[in-house]
């Protein structure tokens, strides 16, 4: 998973998490986490799936609006799933057969972190990455946003790790270790694509 928007208050409110579809890898699935609410939105065979606490919602129950509060709301537009809670901080998350939109509250501005970046309309800080440095691209911006757990192959994880080069700097044999991690797959793990990103060394 990415996590697109999380609530980086004390308060921890929401997160917002999207990985690629397993039916449409050009779509995303969606989970989102809102006190104890565990919500996710999904593409199965070209429809919008839903499950709230692990229970099945089909679009036929929509609207839907929860018993206590603090309230959450699901309910159909005209393409999609809109998701409303204000008192989480969330105004709305729009889904869209796998297109995503999430709309915070006005008292969620300067709040949030993730992909989506920090909400206080400026684009200074948007790459800010989970250990508060500012990435150099969009793509390892990205990258620092992505939970370990995500599968690579089958059963095989993504790890941040540090890098150890040993290479000759200023004519001298030094060992360089990247100053950010950079995601891997896990030793048993065979990678089925890589990319390329930008890090900084610290040579010693």
């Amino acid at each position: 998973y990415h996590i697109l928007a999380l609530d980086c208050s004390e308060e921890l409110k929401f997160m917002v998490l999207a990985k690629p579809s397993k039916d449409e890898p050009s779509k995303n699935d969606i989970n989102i986490k809102l006190g104890y609410y565990d919500i996710n939105m999904y593409q199965q065979s070209g429809a919008t799936e839903i499950t709230i606490n692990d229970h099945a919602l089909s679009l036929e129950q929509l609207p839907y609006k929860s018993f206590g509060e603090p309230t959450v709301e699901i309910f159909k537009t005209e393409t999609g799933v809109s998701l409303v809670a204000p008192e989480f901080g969330i105004d709305s998350i729009n889904y869209d057969q796998g297109n995503v939109q999430v709309r915070p509250t006005l008292t969620m501005k300067g709040q949030l972190c993730g992909i989506c970046g920090r909400n206080d309309d400026q684009i200074v800080q948007d790459f800010r990455r989970p250990d508060g440095y500012i990435a150099k691209d969009a793509a390892s911006h990205i990258h620092s946003w992505i939970l370990p757990s995500q599968s690579c192959t089958e059963g095989c994880n993504l790890k941040h790790t540090l890098v150890k080069l040993e290479d000759d700097v200023y004519g001298e044999k030094s060992k360089c270790y990247n100053i950010h991690p950079v995601l891997r797959c896990a030793k048993e793990c065979r990678a089925i694509k890589t990319v390329n990103v930008p890090t900084g060394f610290h040579c010693l």
